[in-house]
């Protein structure tokens, strides 16, 4: 038998070493996963990032996530501001089914609809994955309307439908006023940019085709000069 105290088959009668095996979280996507384990013991537990959008709201110096997983936010668990008025916050839970709430500065969402429990709680199942929740609206069920258009500078890649707000086109060009093909009109430089008439050969002071002593000469001539 197994002569192991740490293997889940131990068996303190044993007299010939036999095989043994290890309990633990045998699910490779689990943020405790233990490759040593043969038996599944329950313990599987997975990253679950929350995202709530403030787009619609002013934000009271902080948002946080209050639920069954954290004591209803005793103590708090604060969100951090990602981008695009999105706040995300990652907590590893086990399996099983959770409510929650968003809160701002303290302040409980009011929610309603297919996203709740029926008593104003958001849902969440945890299965046998990690988890990404959708950047919802601040006490909606879905995102917050936005610029859809990746064209525009307005874009919000966390937008639901398009509420009409793109406004300044982005257009792709040589933003270098001095260049040959400069483009007034372009509000994004993509490296096209053409400067002709620049020497090749910078190094070569006296323009003699090439870089010797005599551009070194000119160069420690004015060694020190203040440059106007």
């Amino acid at each position: 038998g197994c002569d192991d105290p740490d293997a889940y088959n131990y068996n303190p009668d044993a007299t010939d070493p036999g095989p043994c095996s290890y309990s633990g979280c045998t699910n490779a996507d689990a943020a405790n996963y233990d490759d040593a384990a043969d038996v599944d013991d329950g313990s599987c537990q997975f990253e679950v990032v929350f995202r709530v959008n403030a787009t619609d709201i002013e934000v009271d110096g902080s948002m946080d996530v209050a639920g069954s997983f954290n004591a209803w936010g005793d103590p708090v668990t604060e969100m951090t501001l990602m981008g695009y008025d999105v706040w995300q916050l990652t907590l590893i839970l086990s399996a099983g089914d959770y409510t929650f709430k968003y809160r701002n500065g303290g302040d409980w969402e009011s929610i309603s609809g297919d996203c709740t429990d029926g008593v104003g709680d958001r849902q969440l199942s945890v299965v046998d994955g990690p988890v990404t929740l959708t950047a919802v609206c601040f006490g909606e069920c879905g995102p917050c309307d936005g610029c859809t258009d990746p064209f525009f500078a307005e874009f919000n890649p966390f937008a639901g439908a398009d509420d009409g707000s793109c406004a300044s086109a982005i257009v792709y060009g040589c933003t270098y006023p001095d260049a040959d093909n400069y483009n007034a009109a372009a509000t994004d430089d993509d490296g096209s940019c053409q400067v002709t008439g620049a020497n090749p050969c910078p190094t070569d002071l006296d323009n003699d085709g090439a870089t010797a002593v005599g551009d070194i000469l000119i160069m420690l001539s004015s060694f020190g000069q203040a440059c106007d």
